[in-house]
């Protein structure tokens, strides 16, 4: 009994081997991209674009943490109903320079109500000359240089309609902190009144800089630094243009490690010989594909071919002698930015001159 005991446990285990299931370690990191930012009174970037690894149920809040540590700056919060950042520590350079679009701003009205009676308070935009300074130097809290001013989070270049310790990040989003020192948010994009200035979106120009800015061998290219340089330029620049942004973003991108790209394999349609002792080659369009390499000889080998390139599906070649056999094969190429992309030679296929 004991042996059929343990012949069964055998074939068991046995079987729990065979059809246990492969647990498979796939890449499945996920990121978002992250920024601290003081545009509002000329101090640049406090944070440069950065990413942050994120894992499931993360939010505003937990990226801020984590981005905050890497970047070895301590901050302030209240946390009494939810987070709210009310300030970052040795944040404030201590020079200022308010854009000129945030000191135009028209005043700011808040009104309320008390037993019939209506209570009013008036705010006025910051400028360098007029502003209510900062305290708590060179910390930067809320309610430095101007009574409105405090930090804002937005993500995907909007604002965030819950507390940050609600909203949860998703894969590739782009979360920008900004200092408004005006407006509730109306300084930096944000806002809810029609006092609200319109800024670019800087959200790719975001991304680009944090992908390259730690690449030793895309930095390695002179012209592709000079690129992400400019590029940082543009993003500290409060008033940039969406034309300045996209030149910016495409410039750092030129350079960039493209992603893999698949050009598929070509098919030789027709080799025909045609009067003048010539050959007719057509290839079957490639969807996406820029165009096709034509390769062909009189020779098996493909020695002393003769190579064109061209967007068209068709060529003739030139002119062969009678009873010589044109060889040929062709392949697609795909140009991204800048780059071609080649997919693998097609079969090779012949034909005999005869006329």
């Amino acid at each position: 009994m004991k042996k059929i005991t343990s012949m069964i446990c055998a074939i068991a285990l046995a079987l729990t081997l065979v059809f246990a299931p492969v647990s498979v370690n796939a890449d499945t990191t996920k990121s978002v991209y992250f920024t601290v930012e003081k545009l509002t009174i000329g101090q640049g970037l406090l944070v440069q674009p950065m990413k942050v690894e994120i894992k499931d149920g993360d939010t505003v809040q937990t990226v801020f943490e984590k981005a905050m540590k890497d970047a070895g700056y301590e901050y302030t919060a209240d946390t009494s109903y939810g987070f709210y950042l009310t300030g970052i520590k040795k944040a404030d350079s201590g020079k200022i320079d308010i854009p000129k679009q945030i000191s135009d701003m028209p005043d700011y009205v808040s009104s309320y109500e008390w037993e019939g009676q209506t209570y009013s308070t008036t705010y006025k935009a910051p400028s360098n000359e007029h502003n209510d300074g900062n305290a708590s130097a060179p910390d930067l809290n809320q309610y430095a240089y101007n009574a409105m001013a405090g930090w804002m989070f937005m993500v995907n270049n909007k604002g965030t309609a819950e507390g940050a310790d609600k909203t949860l990040v998703n894969d590739g989003d782009v979360i920008r902190l900004h200092f408004s020192v005006f407006g509730w948010g109306d300084d930096v994009g944000i806002g809810f009144s029609d006092s609200n200035l319109k800024l670019a979106n800087k959200d790719e120009l975001v991304k680009k800089i944090a992908n390259v800015k730690d690449d030793q061998v895309y930095m390695s290219i002179a012209a592709a630094k000079k690129a992400y340089e400019n590029g940082v330029k543009v993003l500290e620049k409060f008033d940039a243009t969406e034309a300045e942004v996209s030149t910016a973003t495409n410039a750092i991108a030129k350079y960039e490690k493209p992603a893999e790209v698949k050009v598929a394999r070509a098919q030789i349609k027709s080799i025909k010989n045609i009067k003048g002792k010539k050959a007719k080659i057509t290839v079957k369009k490639i969807k996406d594909a820029t165009g096709y390499v034509f390769k062909y000889s009189k020779y098996k080998s493909f020695k002393k071919a003769t190579k064109k390139t061209t967007k068209k599906t068709t060529i003739k070649t030139k002119k062969f002698k009678k009873k010589q056999k044109c060889y040929a094969k062709v392949q697609a190429y795909k140009t991204v930015n800048g780059v071609k992309h080649f997919g693998k030679w097609s079969k090779v296929k012949k034909v005999k001159i005869k006329k």
